[in-house]
């Protein structure tokens, strides 16, 4: 055989062989599952204090607080600790756009697209998007998009926001009796956001968080897709202007109920709830400890700062 076929043979083979080996206990999905704290900051980000803390996973913004991508070295400099690896992974709004990111043009805010919906108000500078079309998938997938920019950083995964936009409206129209084709517009995205990272990049290990829309777990599809869900206002939620209100029970069990088939692949859970009372963020842990999700106790729903 020609020595250099050979060669190319045994490199196949040798990939094949690599690819076959079951994950251990570093890889990050294996360090998802397994995390016990998490951190979620988007805003006046001190790299060193999180680098200190024991965070077994850190969502952080795609953009630093100038709107620059984070150069790889921090975000491994996050990732490394003494003991074992941590999980740092990007937010990405991919129910909304925001006029603050390098792919929004000056002309949209005078003329919106057709994509782009109407602001958000509780938001300003967000702008609800028809996920759904392909003008908006090319700001997250085309070369250099979004995705690619979450990519080039190193991090381990997306955290994706506003997935629960489908409750509002998608391509059949607005309102509950559209909700289903909605719905299953939302999963199409999420499952191309793990295609595109996992298979057209070639990461299998790439890991795909959901933010809130937790009955997306119904979707088979959807379960498959992500590796975790997040929420937020699961224990307590901002009542007359203020947050910290207890939830009702009924509401939190709800919830929780329509994450079973999540659960039952095996998935964890994250929630961040907004306390800024130093007591009542002593009471969610033993809630989050009762009902086996990982909690996050934010003390300012801007998300600028830690506990």
């Amino acid at each position: 055989m020609n020595p250099f076929r050979s060669l190319v043979v045994m490199l196949v083979l040798w990939g094949a062989w690599c690819w076959s080996i079951p994950a251990t206990a570093e890889t990050p999905r294996a360090l998802l599952k397994d995390a016990t704290s998490w951190a979620y900051q988007l805003q006046n980000v001190d790299i060193e204090e999180l680098r200190s803390s024991t965070y077994d996973v850190i969502v952080l913004d795609v953009e630093d607080d100038t709107r620059k991508p984070w150069q790889p070295r921090v975000i491994e400099s996050l990732r490394v600790r003494d003991d074992k690896p941590r999980v740092v992974l990007a937010y990405l709004s991919v129910g909304e756009a925001e006029n603050y990111r390098a792919y929004w043009q000056p002309e949209w805010s005078r003329r919106r697209p057709a994509w782009l919906g109407r602001e958000n108000p509780s938001w300003r500078g967000n702008f609800a998007v028809k996920y759904w079309m392909p003008e908006w998938h090319q700001m997250l997938f085309r070369f250099g998009g979004m995705l690619d920019k979450v990519i080039g950083a190193g991090f381990d995964g997306v955290y994706l926001d506003r997935l629960d936009i489908y409750m509002t409206w998608g391509p059949s129209g607005r309102g509950a009796r559209h909700r289903k084709h909605s719905a299953t517009a939302m999963v199409r995205l999420v499952e191309r956001i793990a295609h595109h990272a996992r298979v057209d990049r070639s990461l299998p290990e790439f890991l795909v968080v959901g933010q809130n829309a937790p009955l997306l777990c119904d979707h088979p599809k959807y379960v498959a897709a992500v590796d975790a869900v997040a929420l937020e206002d699961l224990f307590y939620y901002r009542r007359r202007g203020r947050d910290g209100a207890r939830r009702n029970q009924r509401y939190t069990r709800f919830i929780l109920e329509s994450l079973t088939p999540l659960r039952n692949a095996g998935r964890p859970v994250f929630t961040v709830d907004y306390i800024p009372s130093k007591h009542t963020r002593r009471r969610y842990e033993s809630l989050t400890a009762r009902h086996d999700v990982v909690p996050f106790a934010a003390p300012s729903r801007a998300l600028n700062r830690l506990p």
